[in-house]
């Protein structure tokens, strides 16, 4: 059954951004926190007080780390999973079905990069479905914007989610896993307020009969692919 994304979208985007508060603020917390270490080796007693008054915060900290991480994570994993679900409930050709939406997160190394071929999946597919039914000015700008920022959220989300493990090692790896965290908060944020266009037109596609209508009409079992001329770009990369 159809239904609108637009609560999922709004819920992944405000877990996105307090996941890109939370690590722009332990870019800082970090750097006084290696300040104070620096300190103490220097035999700053002061130092040292003050770094063990911390160790109730720093616990909350990391507590409240685990849990923005698993916001976000639920709420993306049920955002991708309404995109695969409304495509299906339509008949269009999608490659994932709305279980790997959720599944493939769960299954050892393979969810190294199967999410990120199913969000591509369902951008694409979405994009392909609206520019076959409804032409309009200024599509070709729109699905360009959304494809970088699409590919720049796959590619960041990938590597803060893959360093997660390592990023303690190191003063380096610690301020680098932050600020790429940082990053990919802003790439999400980005790529759903860009991609929410297109999902906006399908869901007025829908709701409007005109999807209906064609799969009516045509006696057709699934959407149509785009036709393409001259120079346009392919919708199906």
């Amino acid at each position: 059954m159809f239904k609108s994304n637009t609560a999922r979208r709004t819920g992944f985007r405000i877990t996105a951004a307090l996941f890109g508060v939370f690590n722009l603020v332990a870019l800082f917390l970090f750097y006084y926190l290696f300040d104070l270490v620096d300190r103490i080796e220097k035999g700053d007693y002061d130092a040292w007080d003050t770094f063990s008054g911390m160790e109730g915060f720093l616990k909350a900290w990391d507590f409240i780390e685990v849990g923005v991480w698993i916001a976000m994570l639920i709420a993306m994993i049920m955002y991708i999973y309404r995109v695969q679900k409304n495509l299906v409930s339509i008949e269009a050709n999608v490659k994932y079905s709305p279980g790997w939406a959720i599944g493939a997160w769960f299954v050892p190394f393979l969810n190294l990069w199967r999410p990120y071929q199913i969000i591509r999946d369902g951008f694409h597919t979405t994009c392909r479905v609206v520019q076959s039914l409804r032409k309009g000015s200024g599509q070709e700008a729109a699905y360009t914007r959304s494809t970088r920022w699409m590919t720049a959220t796959c590619v960041t989300l990938a590597i803060t989610i893959a360093t997660a493990r390592i990023s303690d090692r190191t003063e380096f790896l610690i301020f680098a896993h932050s600020f790429l965290s940082v990053v990919a908060a802003f790439c999400v944020f980005q790529y759903l307020q860009s991609f929410g266009y297109w999902e906006q037109e399908l869901e007025a596609l829908k709701m409007d009969g005109t999807i209906d209508s064609y799969l009516d009409k045509r006696g057709k079992d699934k959407l149509p692919e785009p036709e393409y001329t001259g120079e346009t770009p392919g919708w199906y990369t």
